[in-house]
């Protein structure tokens, strides 16, 4: 059975909580000396001892991207076949659904394409494509306790290479809760007939250009 998981298009604005929450959800509570660092110390994140990095926004060592949140995103080099992060989120009702959104890209000066796998509690959610500019995907999960484990990661094989993907910027909302996002037609990612997502709009203000929609492997807007 498919999972259902909500994708939203949205301008790089926060979403409000509620009451949910999660430690550095952008990354900007540890500093680094230059423009990139490889690290297995993130405030609030734990994870593997490899493939980890805080780079700054911009680093031309990874391509110039910028996420447009903060001075800093983190980075998952994927060539060691499975790089992972992971923080937990709490204040949550059990059983209701929770919807998690971020930002991911991948390097812009490499042709690889990496896989990222968002799973809670070690229930994998959805593998994601991450373009070559940030762009916000995002999960629906319902919540099994008052707190639960995150985990984002780098699952693309070794035999790929150096297929590095980038995150940024986390927020939690009660699922159909839009937050900032205003109400604008909804477009639908399907598989084959069966309608398994959604995603909303957000107005942009005038010379804002909101990033790109990005469904879940195997699935398509429409």
């Amino acid at each position: 059975m498919w999972h259902v998981f909500t994708i939203i298009l949205v301008a790089l604005f926060p979403f409000h909580s509620s009451g949910q929450s999660l430690t550095n959800p952008g990354f900007e509570l540890d500093s680094i000396s230059g423009t990139w660092e490889t690290t297995s110390s993130i405030t609030g994140w734990g994870g593997g001892a490899s493939g980890r990095m805080l780079i700054a926004q911009g680093s031309p060592d990874w391509g110039g991207l910028s996420s447009g949140s903060g001075a800093y995103y983190h980075g998952l080099q994927g060539n060691t076949g499975s790089t992972f992060s992971t923080t937990n989120i709490t204040g949550l009702t059990s059983g209701s659904a929770y919807t998690v959104a971020l930002l991911t890209a991948r390097r812009p000066d490499y042709s690889c394409e990496p896989d990222l796998g968002v799973s809670v509690d070690g229930t994998l959610l959805a593998t994601f494509s991450p373009t070559s500019a940030f762009a916000v995907v995002a999960v629906t999960f319902t919540a099994a306790a008052a707190s639960v484990q995150l985990q984002v990661a780098n699952d693309s094989p070794v035999s790929k290479g150096d297929c590095t993907l980038f995150v940024d910027f986390f927020e939690v909302e009660l699922a159909g809760v839009q937050g900032e996002l205003r109400g604008q037609p909804l477009g639908l990612c399907h598989d084959a007939a069966v309608r398994v997502c959604e995603r909303a709009a957000r107005s942009s203000s005038p010379g804002t250009v909101a990033p790109p929609q990005v469904c879940p492997r195997g699935y398509v807007e429409t």
